[in-house]
């Protein structure tokens, strides 16, 4: 655990005794640095072998992977459990300017649990380039991000027509919290995505959310709960009848 700023002579950003000790831990957590903008400033040799890490109250940090460049698209490989708490200036997880993310990167490949709370300026939570990536993920956890309006973007045509073509995306994804999202509006924009493994949904204090992404051609096969609020269920939008009797007998209201 590393709380605080720059080196005691003003030199680096990081003290060089932590990164010394980074370069060979699995955990580390990072609280109240005022300066760091994103997590590749620690060095990719020095986060290669992290499983775990938080990052808390950083005012500065902007995003975790600052620029998609050749040498840092193999960042975070061996990352199991990502947490974001209180990060009022996070605007991404990558900055994607430059190259393109792709499948054969191992960045982020090995992440199961991703958990953001209180991150007010993230509106997209992945791209298709990251989306890409997380073929491992199981778990993700989303509280209290205010400007928070997809799961998925799309912003590139080609992109779209990768992801409609592909249709499943997180294949391990076996469980999605969203609660206190009050801009949350959906999952992905205009396109029925197949949750192979998806088992929970818990969704609360999404008043912008309409519509579930599933219930089409039976595109989530494995899924079994779905909680939320009694009011909100009641005003959900479906795309037919058929859909809302299939999902009904899997809601669990509070």
């Amino acid at each position: 655990i590393y709380e605080g700023g720059r080196d005691g002579d003003g030199s680096s950003i990081i003290p060089s005794a932590i990164m010394e000790v980074l370069v060979c831990s699995e955990s580390f957590a990072l609280i109240n640095h005022g300066e760091i903008k994103n997590l590749s400033d620690l060095g990719m040799r020095n986060i290669r072998g992290l499983k775990f890490c938080s990052v808390a109250e950083c005012d500065a940090l902007e995003t975790i992977i600052g620029s998609v460049r050749v040498e840092v698209l193999d960042a975070f490989p061996n990352l199991e459990i990502l947490e974001l708490y209180r990060l009022s200036n996070l605007k991404s997880i990558i900055m994607e300017e430059g190259l393109p993310m792709q499948p054969r990167n191992s960045c982020f490949t090995s992440l199961r649990e991703l958990l953001l709370y209180n991150c007010l300026s993230i509106k997209k939570l992945f791209s298709w380039g990251l989306i890409q990536q997380l073929h491992n993920l199981e778990s993700i956890s989303i509280y209290f991000c205010e400007e928070l309006e997809e799961m998925i973007s799309v912003e590139d045509n080609n992109d779209y027509e990768m992801l409609e073509c592909s249709r499943e995306v997180l294949p391990k994804l076996r469980k999605m919290t969203f609660k206190y999202l009050p801009n949350f509006v959906g999952f992905v924009k205009g396109i029925s995505l197949f949750w192979s493994s998806l088992l929970e949904v818990e969704i609360s204090g999404c008043p912008k959310l309409k519509r579930l992404p599933f219930g089409v051609n039976n595109n989530a096969p494995n899924l079994r709960e779905i909680r939320g609020k009694y009011q909100w269920w009641e005003a959900l939008e479906w795309e037919d009848d058929a859909i809302k009797t299939r999902l009904s007998p899997l809601y669990i209201g509070f």
